[in-house]
């Protein structure tokens, strides 16, 4: 039997097709009591590969809001940031990502992310200070290394 497709799901199908506001269609028509996880994700990634950067930014907040300590929404909205010359709240955001989840994967998203950017730096320090708690984990050793 078929397992039924989730609106995150359907939107990604869009995507693939290369039809980005259908996807967007897609996941606005979806209106849940419970938030699904992801929903705003890939809502904020396909309003910022349309362009539409306000939009992009709203979702990925709504995200985070929704699921703290997911980094993924953090990473995305970080690069949007970037893109945008928004350092400043590019750094706020990676110190609110280390406060909402001082986790493994929340300090190699914000490595990864910084890496993406060219920051290589920046991705060593925050490689280096996830070591600081967590000083057995491979990929942030991986990452301190470059």
């Amino acid at each position: 039997m078929a397992q039924p497709v989730t609106p995150s799901a359907a939107a990604t199908l869009v995507l693939v097709r290369d039809r980005p506001p259908s996807a967007v269609e897609t996941l606005l028509l979806q209106r849940h009591a419970k938030p699904l996880p992801k929903l705003n994700f890939y809502r904020g990634d396909t309003l910022a590969r349309m362009g539409r950067a306000e939009e992009a930014e709203e979702a990925f907040r709504a995200e985070i809001a929704a699921f703290p300590d997911d980094p993924a929404a953090y990473k995305n909205l970080i690069l949007l940031y970037v893109v945008e010359g928004k350092n400043d709240a590019a750094t706020q955001l990676i110190f609110g990502l280390e406060k909402a989840s001082p986790t493994p994967p929340a300090y190699i998203a914000i490595s990864e992310t910084l890496k993406t950017v060219g920051d290589k730096n920046g991705s060593r320090f925050w490689a280096a200070r996830g070591l600081q708690h967590f000083p057995q984990d491979t990929k942030l050793q991986s990452l301190l290394r470059g």
